[in-house]
């Protein structure tokens, strides 16, 4: 089974010691994920994060990364704020997600759709 290919939904700080390192770290795990991507609020930004990290892509948008059938799944680190909108949005577009951390969603279940079951993976 080709490794589960992974972006990231921004170049926030929390990142690299939530998914990056872990996964660089397991040689077991690393053969089973990758990080792919990178997308941010503007593309130097994108760049420059993914040049530190040792990831091979960028996306100019959150929106690109979603549209990218490369992709099979997303960590969304952004601010609290932006937890449900972009996680509702990587769901419909068919991708794993996991948010650094999900309390606006418990917080705000009336924005998150019915469940339609789980994400297939590509």
């Amino acid at each position: 089974m080709p490794p589960l290919r992974i972006g990231i939904l921004g170049a926030a700080r929390i990142a690299p010691g939530a998914v990056i390192e872990p996964i660089k770290a397991n040689a077991d795990l690393a053969e089973k994920a990758i990080i792919a991507s990178v997308a941010a609020r503007s593309a130097e930004k994108a760049a420059k994060f993914a040049e530190e990290h040792g990831i091979a892509s960028t996306h100019d948008s959150y929106e690109a990364m979603l549209a990218d059938d490369s992709i099979d799944a997303v960590y969304n680190p952004l601010p609290n704020s932006r937890h449900a909108e972009l996680t509702i949005m990587a769901l419909q577009a068919g991708k794993q997600c996991v948010v650094a951390l999900s309390l606006p969603l418990l917080v705000h279940t009336d924005t998150l759709p019915a469940p339609a079951g789980p994400c297939p993976r590509g």
